[in-house]
């Protein structure tokens, strides 16, 4: 058996060396235990658990329709619901919470809004006011009632908020007989275009159904409100409905009974061509105008120039009165 003997001063050097390492050690962890924030070492600041905002996400609270509302409802607590919306695209005139919807009287819907849609400015009155037809008329335009029937007013399909166009039918002819032979006395003009509808009979919002009405009330300048009166009292008025969101305004003219036969354009293609004859304009009084073309072959008087006359007295040569004028033009 082999006997390793290890001197006693290597044993001591081994012990020793051990034991000032274990007192390093427990040194140099004692001492960084102690340090302070002061002493050099920076500690992180606590973590907030709530996520920061960011631009594009602050939320805001908006009051929405718990049901839907109709014209003439009276706005309550029990009929509104607050949620949240992004800041970003809240709408204009809308309110952020019930007291300030509420508060400062009794306010009442005078435009339908549907189920969850934001409750805005435009679409009540304000605080203390009555939900009347006056509350949904635009600054500067007036409202005025036009009488018609089931066919006038396209068979009850015309609804509050539709736009529609005025027609007026006029009919010139004389009440009494007359040995005179008029005409184009009946005719049809497009008086009004793109006109925005209030109100049908009493009913001021859209209620889905179609049904025929007695009158209906458009909203129109003041300009437009007297060729509204004074179309009605000397003709027939009739509604013609647009396409939902047509804006075109177009160029129209007259339409007589002349037209009804017509194809369309031949209006156009049956207009004579130009002539280059003298046109002689005799005016007799301050009444009768009478124009007549002279062409090689005659004396021809125009159609819709001056009174009516028969044709016996077309065909007499004209004779110059006294203080009579005379014009003689060509065509441009």
């Amino acid at each position: 058996m082999r006997v390793v003997r290890v001197r006693v001063g290597t044993l001591n050097r081994i012990l020793a060396a051990s034991l000032c390492a274990a007192v390093a050690t427990y040194l140099t962890v004692s001492s960084v235990a102690r340090r302070t924030p002061s002493q050099g070492i920076a500690l992180p600041p606590p973590v907030d658990p709530r996520p920061l905002p960011t631009s594009g996400r602050e939320i805001k609270t908006v009051i929405v329709a718990a049901a839907p509302l109709r014209f003439g409802a009276v706005l309550t607590a029990d009929v509104l619901v607050e949620v949240e919306w992004p800041a970003s695209s809240v709408p204009v005139g809308a309110f952020t919470s019930r007291e300030a919807l509420l508060s400062g009287g009794q306010r009442t819907v005078v435009a339908a809004i549907a189920k969850n849609e934001p409750i805005l400015a435009a679409k009540i009155t304000g605080a203390g006011q009555r939900g009347t037809l006056s509350a949904v008329i635009e600054p500067d335009m007036k409202a005025i009632t036009i009488r018609v029937d089931d066919v006038l007013g396209v068979a009850g399909f015309v609804q509050p908020d539709d736009r529609v166009d005025v027609l007026l039918t006029r009919n010139d002819r004389p009440t009494s007989p007359t040995p005179y032979q008029v005409s184009g006395s009946v005719y049809s003009d497009l008086l009004l275009q793109n006109v925005r509808v209030l109100a049908i009979d009493q009913i001021a919002d859209r209620s889905g159904q179609a049904k025929p009405a007695k009158a209906v009330t458009i909203e129109v300048t003041t300009e437009d409100a007297q060729k509204v009166a004074l179309g009605a009292s000397i003709g027939q008025l009739s509604l013609a409905l647009r396409q939902a969101g047509s804006l075109q305004m177009i160029e129209s003219r007259r339409i007589g009974l002349e037209d009804l036969g017509k194809v369309p354009n031949e209006a156009e293609a049956a207009k004579p061509a130009p002539s280059n004859s003298p046109i002689v304009t005799v005016t007799r009084g301050a009444r009768e105008r009478s124009s007549y073309e002279f062409t090689p072959s005659g004396r021809r008087e125009l159609q819709g120039t001056g009174t009516a006359r028969s044709a016996a007295e077309r065909d007499q040569p004209v004779a110059l009165e006294s203080g009579v004028s005379q014009i003689i033009t060509k065509p441009q």
